[in-house]
This record gives structure tokens, sequence and C-alpha cells, in this order.
């Protein structure tokens, strides 16, 4: 193979060209991400990064030099051209490959419908970012609707940040953290 193109620079994308380089592939590697921030580790958002505990440095993957790949930041990836082998990009760029990787991950599920102003997905950095600037400027109510792990430590983030923020934990299922069993 001569060109990889990883499409997905989480954890997965940056892993995958990091075990690709540790087995000899010495041709040309590209990862592709929607998101302009250099890769790094979704955990710590709802928890450390909305506490003002880490900043987006302290979280960065590492691992990422020791790819030495061409990185295609801010621009997601939006159609796949299996025959010609060509991975299209939402500014209309085409990038072609040998090999592919897709490594997305999963997605906030989105609002229906048209979201009401206020309405955010936490999901990356950007997304914890506004809320934190929202409550830094003053909002005190949230409404966190799932409470997955990702809804939990979100709002436990927020009332810990001591800043009298009101949550209210809308789980649609019936229970929190349900994928922990009925007894949790």
């Amino acid at each position: 193979m001569r060109e990889v193109v990883v499409v997905g620079a989480g954890l997965a994308g940056v892993r995958a060209g990091e075990a690709l380089r540790a087995r000899g592939f010495s041709g040309a590697l590209t990862v592709v991400s929607a998101e302009a921030e250099l890769p790094y580790d979704r955990p710590p958002l709802t928890k450390q990064v909305m506490a003002g505990t880490l900043t987006a440095d302290d979280i960065r993957l590492a691992g990422v030099e020791e790819c030495d790949a061409r990185w295609v930041r801010g621009t997601a990836a939006v159609g796949l051209d299996r025959e010609r082998r060509r991975v299209r990009l939402a500014d209309g760029a085409e990038l072609a490959y040998d090999g592919l990787v897709v490594a997305t991950g999963a997605r906030a599920r989105a609002w229906p419908g048209e979201a009401p102003a206020g309405v955010l997905t936490v999901r990356g950095l950007d997304d914890v970012r506004a809320l934190r600037a929202r409550i830094d400027g003053g909002a005190r109510e949230v409404v966190v609707v799932g409470a997955g792990f990702v809804g939990v430590e979100l709002a436990s983030s927020l009332v810990g940040l001591g800043l009298g923020v009101r949550v209210t934990l809308v789980e649609p299922f019936g229970s929190p953290l349900r994928v922990l069993g009925g007894t949790v």
C-alpha cells in the first residue's frame, strides 16, 4: 500500500495510525477530522475540562507525532466512492487511498427537528467550551437530557462548579445508567 486514509481523529483513528507505523507502513498516511482541534481524549470533557481543572492541551492524545501523518482538520468526510477508492470531503476535495480506516466513533443523538435556542449537544471540546461560556456568562439552569455516563458526569460537574447551577437530569428510558442494569 502507498496511501492510507484514516477517517476520524479520535482515539481509534490515532491508534490506527500508530499501529500502521509500528508494523512498518512507510507510505503516505492521511488522517481526516471534522474537528479543527488536534486529537484529544474525550472522557475528561464532561468532568475535568468542564470543571476547569484540565485544559485542551492537557487532554491531547499522545502518539499524534508518532503517526507521521498529514492531518486534514476542520473538514468532515462526507462520501465514499469505493470503486474509485476516494473519500470525498465536505469542501469538495477528494482523497485517494489504497487502504482506508473508518474510525468515526459515535454521534450524539440530535434534537428532533430544529433545536430550540439554547439547546447544545455535548460531544466535543467546542461543545464543552460553549456550555462553559454560557455558565460563565450567568446561565444558572441547565437541563441534561440523557442519564448515561456522559449525562451523569456532566450534571455532576455542573453542580460541582459551586456556582449555583441548578441541573435537571432527564432520562427518557426510565432509569439512569441503564447500561449497568436495574440494580444500580
